[in-house]
């Protein structure tokens, strides 16, 4: 039977067909399906009511509301939904929720002070798991990266167990592709500068099956797992889980850690490696050990090898989840600013000094261990600074012995101390050791500035020497044109506290901030004080390019080490040695030359941090001063503050209510000021909510430029408020309080004019009535002075009474109770001058009778001024 060709060449293509339809249709790692779900970024539409309520609350108040930053977080889960380890899983939503109940916000803190910045992060939480195949793919990439490293000893029972190393530089490529694939980042596709849309932020936790990742099982078939299903755990599969041996990261050859921070937007912690060991030697303080991340060992069997059917032990697992995820935000994600200040500079100057007392090899030549690569550290600096900051770096190798002034400085630091060491021969010997103090040596070298600044800048480059320093030429005849303003100087000690710190904590600050040295030695190795597993640390002097960009990264970005957090309470930085290795040069775990994209964001947003943190206190401030100075100068006309309402809140500002015209007390200032500072607050709040949002969205470059104008525009209305405060003291000198006589000597200058005035009315009545009385010669003269007297008592009581109440009214009462006495003592004279014309006709009787009319005509008055018209027609019609 002859076969057909062309049945032959169809079945072919339809068996291909298929295969390729089998391959497109099974699962492969990082690829988009139509139903692949999508990362969503829109959460401060959620919250921008809220911010806006806070911006408001703090600028129109004197509540201390901090500034409201949303944070967008992150956390994957890659082998926590029943395909990792012991078949675990979490389910997000809960975990979701568990974040934002339990850690809502933080508030970073400047290192410098100690103090918390005006700045709160509210954080929006962002939990999804990861598929099947990604998590076999970053399994194979593991177990491909796995290297033996000797033995390690198990902490539970303290057995030998084999050790591997893994670089996480060599499977960081994977978790890079998985970042890309979740947020829909593909790398190299976006510049940093032309990518205007939000850059998450996220924390990788991991759980990979030990036993498909082990390196001496050849036989699993990892490729088949990723297709197909994978199958549950028996208990005794459960209990070999972990495989019989250990696995940890070193990230370019740091310390031995479970976690690590990369060199892009995310954070790795592996629940299945370690444990880990390392910290400081003879300190607890920030020490890493086998109960510092959780373990789903103990959680599987927390007594031991009988598995756990509790739910306790799965919610004590979930809440430490969180609480690592909270000290990663606050130590890496958010970590807090080391200056109070950052400066920012349009041109930038970092001249690198070697100063050197050999000729063995010169630092600056490339191609050695030991060279320094000025073109790499200045990459990483200016992946720092905003664009349009220009930064120049040079550097210049000096023979020491060629500046006697450097050398006196280097020989002033040198000091020397006595050792007893035992040698093999079972003796004490005692020998000194020199060695550089390096406190002392930057003191010196600070009084120096001039010469490492200007002098050696000289040597080493004069045309940038021309551009950043004014070139003074003193013998020259001065024609008045040129500049005479000093153009840049050395920031040396620039950063200085304002808060109220004593002068000897104030120096200690400014000496952190002058400058970094760093010391290179002739031996190869300096052994530190730090320890990993059970190795020691060492220091590499020949290799001082990781400090020098630790350095730079302190003064020009305001960071602070991943493993530093600032305490109020202990007045010091407490240091979490957890976060101390990955790709930053900082502290004795790391061994990189490189700072992290999510450090140099951090870097960003410190500048900008630092400037809005800035401008809220000069707010502060202003807002303070006015409501001081309308304390001191808001008084009644009698000198007396004013009293306001019981039930009146005390972060009510006095601008407030005069611009809202709450009150009718008159403004102490004018109203222009108020209507200013009003707009001004206006203004400033919407520019507030924007900048939450710029920063939410990660538009660092226009959250720059907003942070400007708003520092720019604080300073402008403190110096107007400042200025028509100070005019309005000069104009109210002579309104002073404290010149005002004390309050018995008014009140007795008062009862002595109403003496006065009785023995004015005597007089006056004498005159006025004593030739209408017809019949008065015909009365006795004791009568006559009886009578006279009576009537002047009358007026004198009715003036005694209307002011005595003057210390108690307000101003507008002053003026209405003058108006009173008045109308009341021409009405009295003249009623009284009217009833006496008849007291010839009376006899003596009636003159007393006339007494207790009087007595009870004052008693009425008494009760208030309304009655007294009515009171003296009665009295009048009674006779």
């Amino acid at each position: 039977m002859r076969s057909n060709p062309s049945l032959v060449c169809l079945l072919i293509i339809v068996t291909l067909s298929l295969l390729l339809l089998h391959s497109d249709s099974a699962p492969q790692a990082f690829r988009r399906d139509p139903g692949h779900p999508q990362w969503h970024h829109g959460a401060f539409h959620d919250v921008k009511d809220s911010v806006r309520s806070d911006v408001r609350r703090m600028l129109h108040s004197r509540a201390e509301v901090p500034f409201q930053v949303p944070l967008e977080v992150n956390v994957v889960l890659v082998g926590l939904t029943g395909d990792g380890g012991y078949r675990y899983s979490i389910d997000s939503h809960k975990l979701e929720e568990f974040l934002r109940v339990s850690f809502s916000s933080h508030r970073p803190s400047c290192l410098e002070t100690g103090e918390p910045l005006d700045i709160e992060h509210h954080i929006v939480y962002n939990v999804f798991p990861a598929g099947q195949p990604e998590l076999i793919e970053l399994e194979k990439a593991l177990k491909a990266a796995m290297v033996p490293a000797g033995t390690s000893r198990e902490t539970d029972f303290g057995r030998e167990v084999p050790a591997f190393e893994v670089d996480a530089m060599a499977v960081e490529p994977v978790f890079h592709s998985l970042y890309s694939y979740i947020f829909d980042m593909e790398s190299g596709r976006y510049s940093g500068e032309e990518m205007d849309r939000p850059v998450p932020s996220a924390i990788f936790i991991v759980n990979f099956d030990k036993v498909r990742v082990d390196p001496r099982k050849k036989d699993i078939d990892l490729e088949s797992l990723m297709y197909g299903r994978i199958s549950q755990l028996t208990e005794e599969e459960m209990k070999k889980q972990e495989g019989d041996y250990v696995y940890r990261y070193r990230y370019n050859g740091g310390g031995a850690s479970q976690v690590w921070l990369s060199s892009g937007r995310f954070v790795v912690i592996d629940l299945s490696a370690g444990p880990c060991t390392y910290g400081k030697i003879e300190t607890e303080e920030g020490s890493v050990s086998s109960k510092t991340l959780p373990r789903l060992r103990n959680v599987m069997f927390p007594r031991g090898l009988s598995v756990a059917n509790d739910h306790s032990a799965h919610d004590i697992f979930v809440g430490q989840v969180a609480a690592l995820v909270a000290t990663t935000i606050e130590h890496v994600i958010a970590p807090d600013v080391r200056f109070e200040i950052v400066d920012t500079t349009t041109r930038l100057l970092v001249p690198i000094i070697v100063l050197h007392n050999h000729n063995r090899y010169n630092i600056m030549d490339k191609g050695h261990n030991y060279s320094v690569d000025i073109q790499a550290i200045e990459a990483e600096v200016k992946k720092m600074v905003h664009t349009g900051q220009e930064v120049v770096m040079i550097g210049g190798m000096h023979a020491l012995h060629r500046h006697e002034k450097l050398a006196i400085a280097l020989s002033k630091a040198m000091r020397s101390h006595s050792l007893q060491e035992t040698k093999t021969d079972g003796r004490f010997h005692v020998h000194t050791r020199t060695y550089l103090d390096g406190a002392i040596l930057k003191e010196e070298m600070e009084r120096s500035a001039d010469v490492l600044a200007a002098g050696l800048l000289e040597m080493s480059d004069p045309s940038l020497s021309s551009k950043f320093f004014l070139q003074q030429h003193w013998m020259d005849e001065s024609d008045g044109s040129s500049d005479s303003v000093l153009k840049h100087k050395p920031l040396w000690a620039t950063y200085s506290s304002k808060r109220g710190k004593d002068k000897k904590k104030r120096a200690e600050e400014k000496k952190q901030k002058v400058s970094f040295i760093v010391l290179e030695h002739q031996n190869e190795k300096i052994p530190l004080s730090y320890v990993s597993e059970t190795e020691r640390r060492h220091a590499i002097p020949s290799q001082a390019q990781r400090h020098i960009l630790a350095g730079l990264a302190s003064v020009v970005g305001g960071l602070s080490a991943p493993y530093e957090k600032a305490s109020h309470i202990h007045e010091r930085p407490l240091v979490n040695w957890l976060w101390a290795t990955g790709c930053h040069p900082f502290g004795p775990f790391s061994n990189t030359s490189q700072v992290s994209q999510m450090l140099q964001d951090v870097a960003l947003r410190n500048t900008i941090y630092a400037r809005v943190d800035s401008a809220l206190r000069r707010i502060r401030e202003t807002s303070e001063s006015v409501q001081i100075f309308a304390g001191e100068y808001l008084k009644t006309p009698l000198g007396e503050p004013v009293k306001g309402k019981k039930n009146k809140s005390s972060t009510e500002l006095w601008v407030e209510k005069f611009y809202k015209k709450t009150t009718n007390l008159p403004e102490p200032f004018p109203h222009e000021l108020v209507e200013r500072l009003e707009k001004y607050l206006d203004n400033l709040e919407e520019q507030l909510v924007d900048l939450s949002s710029l920063l939410y969205d990660h538009r660092l470059q226009d959250a720059h430029l907003n942070s400007s104008e708003i520092l720019q525009s604080s300073i402008f209305t403190q110096q107007y408020v400042e200025h028509v405060l100070a005019n309005e003291k000069e104009e109210m000198k002579c309104c002073a309080i404290e010149y005002k006589f004390p309050v018995q000597s008014s009140q007795n200058f008062i009862y002595a004019g109403i003496l006065l005035a009785g023995f004015f009315v005597y007089f006056v009545l004498t005159l006025v009535i004593a030739p209408n009385l017809g019949g008065y010669h015909k009365r006795s003269t004791e009568e006559n002075q009886a009578h006279v007297f009576l009537t002047c008592l009358a007026g004198t009581g009715v003036i005694a009474l209307n002011l005595g109440r003057y210390s108690e009214k307000r101003e507008e009462d002053v003026y209405r109770e003058k108006s009173a006495v008045t109308f009341c003592w021409v009405y009295v004279r003249s009623d009284i001058a009217s009833n006496l014309g008849g007291y010839s006709k009376k006899r003596r009787e009636d003159i007393l009778l006339k007494k207790s009319d009087v007595s009870t005509t004052l008693e009425i008055r008494m009760s208030g001024y309304a009655n007294i018209v009515s009171t003296v027609r009665q009295l009048k019609g009674t006779q």
